[in-house]
């Protein structure tokens, strides 16, 4: 399985990022399900060079989602300006 980002959504083709190759694959949005949207996080399974299934990783979006709230938090409390990135 691959894990991958949905980048944007076109037309009828999802553009998605596949962070350990780093590069981008189109995909028909025929094949993934109706639910997802950009900046999903999505596991890709493959086979020869084909795609087989797109699932969404919910588990790996709830993370982004908590790191990224982490940051911006340590950036209200002005943490980025003296080197303290302590989370407390």
């Amino acid at each position: 399985m691959l894990k991958a980002v949905v980048d944007r959504i076109e037309e009828k083709w999802a553009v998605i990022f596949i962070d350990a190759e780093n590069r981008s694959l189109n995909i028909d949005i025929a094949q993934l399900p109706s639910e997802l949207r950009e900046g999903d996080h999505v596991l890709i399974e493959m086979e020869d060079q084909q795609v087989v299934t797109v699932t969404i990783d919910e588990q790996s979006k709830v993370n982004a989602q908590q790191r990224i709230a982490a940051k911006l938090e340590r950036l209200r409390r002005g943490n980025h300006l003296s080197g303290n990135n302590d989370d407390s």
